[in-house]
């Protein structure tokens, strides 16, 4: 790929990107709702339980085999083969070993009834295993088109699925089959569009030095994602674990809530800036396109979340009813936390980049030493006392971040670093206060008074956010 970093990658990467991930987050909302409405918050516990699990052993499946196809930017067929293979391998045999310790897992919540639903979803593992490796060659070749076309299809046939179950009262099994359907959509339709190198003669003659160097990147992928996923799931297992599986009912479904869209929107910047970054990642132009990909999420996410912050009331009475009142404040907390979040989200993509998987490595494994502590000191202070310790620990993040990841090793200047936070968090704050005394003066309730301080807040948003912010808009459509 040229050196040169083109934005006209970014932006057409991004376009189909959107429209699948703005599609995909509102399917996974309604699903979410319906959930609320059909299950009880100790099943949506249950649920919790079960996307820990499937997320933790999808990290031992990859073995940081994805990434290792998009970074290395040559690879043979007889490398890909063994990546296939590895794979297919590790996947079939995380499938057994859940199977195996699924009464342990359930006996660890006092949960007996996760035993065969967690039987039941380790299924997944194999459906999305088989597509894996197209995905990530559709990635590196910049086939946008192509991946947000096949999730979008597998996101809506999945919901379709769990809509039908839940009406027919299949419980918690419900997300299962639909999500045993959408991955082995996905993965079928990915293989059909680039199908994975399966067979090479002389496969056997592979020596060691043709491998080794990616089975070492997907071992520090594959640590620094466990060490990763502890940090981000740490809250739901000591919550499920010490505060019972009602309270981490109510908490993951916020969590889920608030935290997809920023997931989804980071998903569309992240699967392309880091094929972009990845091929110029040497070029002193690196550390500019890094703030401008932060300064375009920022500009999505401030005003997402403090429009959620202001009506989070409105949000919960017509979502899930007025017996979720009690919850708003943790609700309203958790989104100012998404909100911190989403400054650290990008970092990720430019250690992948650059090879640094050893310093993202070490860099999550202090945080996981840091983050169980200072929870479990929260847990007397409840639910509330949970995520208020998130927010502070976001906080310090934040900075630490900044003096370990970012200055050395993307060379970003702290004034680079502040003005990609401050250029569009000024603007949504002013709109946000004025919608704010507007609506508190007006005493305004209900859908009507949401959808008219949606439309005011987004309308402020822009007129404050032009003058400050087009300069990044200009860049992204390649105008200057």
């Amino acid at each position: 790929m040229n050196s040169k970093i083109k934005p006209n990658h970014l932006l057409k990467g991004i376009s189909w990107n959107l429209l699948s991930s703005v599609v995909r987050a509102l399917i996974q909302i309604i699903q979410l709702i319906l959930l609320a409405n059909y299950l009880k918050p100790s099943e949506l516990g249950a649920v919790a339980i079960i996307q820990l699990v499937l997320n933790f052993a999808h990290l031992f499946s990859d073995a940081g085999i994805s990434n290792a196809v998009i970074h290395h930017q040559v690879l043979t067929k007889k490398q890909m083969v063994l990546l296939y293979l590895l794979n297919i391998g590790s996947s079939l045999f995380l499938t057994a070993i859940i199977i195996l310790f699924s009464t342990q897992i359930a006996d660890f919540y006092d949960a007996p009834n996760l035993v065969e639903l967690i039987q039941l979803a380790a299924v997944t593992l194999i459906c999305v295993a088989i597509g894996r490796q197209s995905q990530s060659v559709l990635q590196k070749e910049l086939q946008f088109n192509i991946i947000a076309k096949v999730e979008l299809l597998g996101a809506l046939i999945g919901f379709v699925c769990v809509f039908i179950a839940l009406t027919m009262d299949y419980g918690v099994s419900s997300l299962i089959f639909g999500m045993i359907v959408a991955s082995t959509t996905k993965s079928l339709l990915f293989i059909y569009f680039k199908a994975p190198s399966l067979y090479v003669n002389d496969f056997f003659t592979l020596k060691a030095d043709e491998y080794r160097h990616l089975i070492k990147f997907g071992l520090f992928q594959t640590g620094d994602g466990v060490i990763n996923y502890f940090n981000s799931n740490f809250d739901s297992l000591i919550i499920g674990k010490f505060l019972g599986m009602e309270a981490l009912g109510v908490y993951n479904l916020f969590k889920q809530l608030l935290v997809r869209p920023i997931g989804l929107i980071n998903q569309v910047l992240t699967r392309v800036t880091f094929p972009i970054m990845a091929s110029v990642q040497e070029s002193k132009s690196l550390s500019s396109f890094y703030c401008n990909t932060l300064q375009l999420l920022l500009l999505i996410i401030f005003p997402l979340y403090i429009t959620l912050i202001i009506f989070g009331e409105s949000l919960i009475v017509i979502a899930f009813g007025e017996d979720w009142l009690s919850e708003i404040l943790v609700f309203q907390i958790m989104a100012f936390w998404c909100l911190l979040r989403a400054i650290v989200n990008p970092v990720g993509s430019l250690l992948l980049a650059k090879g640094e998987v050893k310093r993202s490595f070490i860099w999550n494994t202090c945080l996981s030493l840091f983050i169980p502590v200072c929870l479990y000191f929260s847990l007397p202070f409840d639910l509330i006392g949970v995520v208020m310790c998130l927010v502070i620990l976001q906080v310090i993040t934040i900075i630490a971040h900044y003096i370990f990841l970012l200055k050395p090793v993307g060379a970003i200047s702290l004034k680079q670093f502040l003005s990609a936070i401050y250029t569009p968090f000024f603007p949504v704050l002013t709109a946000g206060t004025i919608v704010f005394i507007v609506m508190f003066i007006l005493e305004s309730e209900g859908p009507l008074s949401l959808i008219i301080g949606g439309l005011s807040m987004l309308l402020l948003c822009v007129v404050f956010s032009y003058k400050r912010n087009n300069g990044v808009v200009r860049w992204l459509l390649n105008e200057k």
